[in-house]
């Protein structure tokens, strides 16, 4: 009774709507053709008349009712019509999606004993169409598979294995698939030869030209189109006529042969019935040729066209070439305000495009979920057939809200618990990160504190206990000068004294504060290979800028540690220290050919001081890397991002 009252109802409005523009579609035949077949099929002729108006919202409309009208009556054949028609509509809106999923819906009613097997074949054949649209060439595939095994099942059917064959290669063609795609076309040749039919062979010319064209063997693809314009001509086929033409034009145009171009082009015939997708490419061409004969104020004109063409395929890549071509062409006479206007609708699509794979898997997606409401529009029929025969209660449908009430509070419960482990995680994250700063500032300030003792005991050596132990030599060099029993002892405090020196140096190296951190380092392995038994090799690959003293000091006292590790734990009878610099990156390897790192780790119980230097590298914005193995030797990599940290010059430059 539902059904009876919406068709009704519909039948009144769209006679109410279309009275005017369709006269043969009153309101009273409507009403009068409500419940009947002949109603179903006058609506389809309907839909027909507005399609080819180009009126598609109202063409979408009677074809809606009639396939809604076909159920209800049993009309299987209409049903189906009526899902063509709507899922061509779509492809005309740019709502593939759509379209396949209203083929879908019908294909069940596809079977032996209404005789409408025959559409099978044709059904499949439009989902393939639209997935190849759509740029899903796996499903487009799949998809023309089944349309191809329909067509060879059922002798009657409405779409032919050749023409199909044919869209297959295509499909293979543009996933690169060249012999599959050739063998297609072969096999469409062999069936041509016992049966022959010139539409056929003019698209299997020009899907061998297409093919041979993304091979880039141009002169195989030439004879082809060359082939295909004659045949097209002799059977009116306007739209492989065009796309010969087309092809011809876009080679002769990237091959530089402006003339060659020109004289393609006027050959093409823009025709209202091919579809905007088509029809783009002729003006999208023209444009460039007016561009290059410096024609801007007829490429823009070419160019606007092509967008108003591709706006109603709604294909994104073709959209964001439309745009770019636009504003290319108002750049060139000098009208900015609208070449950046252009330019940036182009890279806002080209964004969004540019993401090739997460738009194919949403596509997939969409089509899953597609497939998935058909499910659920299928269960809710057999439900609303199951209450009439069944005569389904008030209570039964109270239990239905409840559940769906209680689904939607378990939904609501589900995103708020969501959210606010969303809001405690981001929380949890930013106090780590605080705790993180803090502990990186405690380090500085612990690092600052520790070079300020160092400073404050380097300055007592040297103010202090230097000049004591100077004057202490000065007295009893003058008070013995004579006693040669005595100079071997002035030479031990000469001894302390340069001991006493080498000391202060290294808690303020000077040449640090003067030459920079490789000098300082360089020295520092000069001044040590004195006391050591062992080689000390030091090497700079290339120029070390200056850096934040700061910097350079907690920098020279890490690699001081890490030699003196050396020193004291790793027996070693050579070291190596390299430093090098680059592109913002400071390098220092420190290696030896010691004991390794299992035996100094059991001779040290601190861990060798590495612990240390780990915790003060994310304060100094580096990091640290160790290798080495039991009696192998132990290598130390250290690295720093100093982009931030070299030291301005005083005339300004860096």
């Amino acid at each position: 009774m539902f059904r009876y009252i919406t068709s009704i109802l519909l039948c009144l409005q769209l006679a109410i709507r279309q009275g005017i523009a369709q006269p043969e579609l009153s309101y009273y035949n409507v009403l009068d053709l409500s419940l009947s077949r002949e109603a179903v099929d006058q609506l389809l002729l309907s839909g027909d008349s507005l399609y080819g108006k180009k009126q598609y919202s109202a063409a979408l409309q009677f074809y809606e009712l009639a396939k809604a009208k076909g159920y209800h009556l049993g009309y299987s054949k209409a049903c189906i019509e009526a899902a063509l028609n709507i899922a061509v509509t779509q492809a005309q809106l740019g709502a593939y999606n759509k379209g396949i999923d209203v083929i879908e819906e019908v294909l069940p009613l596809c079977s032996e004993h209404n005789g409408t097997t025959a559409f099978l074949s044709e059904l499949y054949n439009r989902i393939a169409v639209h997935y190849s649209n759509m740029g899903m060439h796996t499903e487009t595939v799949a998809a023309y598979r089944k349309a191809v095994s329909a067509a060879e099942r059922y002798p009657e059917s409405r779409t032919k294995p050749e023409l199909i064959y044919i869209n297959i290669a295509v499909d293979h063609g543009v996933m690169g698939m060249t012999e599959k795609a050739l063998g297609y076309l072969r096999k469409v040749d062999s069936l041509l030869v016992k049966k022959p039919d010139a539409q056929l062979r003019a698209r299997s010319y020009w899907a061998y030209a297409f093919i041979y064209d993304k091979t880039e063997e141009y002169e195989r693809s030439k004879v082809y189109l060359n082939a295909l314009i004659p045949l097209a001509d002799s059977i009116q086929d306007h739209v492989t006529r065009f796309l010969a033409y087309w092809k011809l034009a876009d080679r002769a145009m990237r091959q530089g042969d402006v003339v060659a171009m020109e004289r393609y082009l006027d050959q093409i015939q823009d025709t209202a019935e091919l579809e905007p997708m088509i029809r783009n490419r002729k003006h999208s061409m023209a444009g460039y040729l007016y561009m290059y004969k410096k024609n801007y104020a007829q490429a823009i004109a070419e160019h606007q066209k092509e967008l108003e063409l591709v706006k109603q395929s709604r294909l994104l890549p073709n959209i964001l070439i439309a745009h770019a071509n636009l504003a290319h062409a108002y750049a060139a006479i000098g009208d900015y305000k609208l070449a950046y206007q252009h330019e940036r609708q182009s890279k806002l699509l080209k964004d969004s495009f540019n993401k090739e794979e997460q738009v194919k898997n949403i596509a997939i997606a969409e089509a899953r979920y597609s497939s998935v409401h058909k499910d659920m529009e299928l269960a809710r029929k057999e439900l609303y057939i199951d209450r009439q025969s069944n005569a389904l209660t008030i209570r039964t449908i109270g239990v239905i809200v409840s559940l769906f009430a209680a689904l939607l509070f378990l939904v609501l419960y589900l995103m708020v618990r969501r959210s606010y482990k969303h809001k405690q995680m981001l929380k949890d994250e930013k106090m780590q990160l605080v705790l993180k700063e803090k502990e990186l500032h405690e380090i500085k300030a612990l690092m600052e504190g520790e070079e300020q003792e160092r400073n404050r005991i380097a300055r007592d050596i040297h103010d202090g206990l230097m000049i004591q132990f100077s004057a202490v030599k000065m007295n009893l060099s003058a008070a013995l000068n004579k006693n040669e029993q005595v100079k071997p002892y002035l030479v031990q405090l000469d001894r302390a004294i340069a001991s006493l020196r080498s000391t202060a140096h290294n808690l303020m190296p000077d040449t640090l504060l003067e030459g920079g951190l490789a000098e300082a380092v360089y020295y520092f392995c000069e001044n040590i290979k004195e006391f050591v038994a062992f080689e000390v090799t030091f090497n700079l690959l290339n120029d070390v800028p200056r850096f934040e003293e700061k910097f350079e000091l907690a920098v020279y006292r890490i690699v001081q540690e890490l030699i003196q590790n050396i020193v004291k734990h790793a027996r070693a009878e050579e070291a190596f220290i390299q430093i090098s610099y680059r592109d913002g990156l400071l390098n220092i390897t420190i290696e030896d050919d010691g004991v390794g790192m299992a035996n100094i780790q059991k001779d040290a119980k601190d861990g060798w001081g590495l612990k240390s230097i780990k915790n003060r590298m994310p304060a100094l914005n580096g990091t640290m890397e160790i290798a080495g193995e039991q009696d192998a030797g132990t290598s130390i990599i250290l690295e720093f991002v100093v982009a931030d940290m070299l030291r301005v010059a005083e005339d300004g430059q860096g």
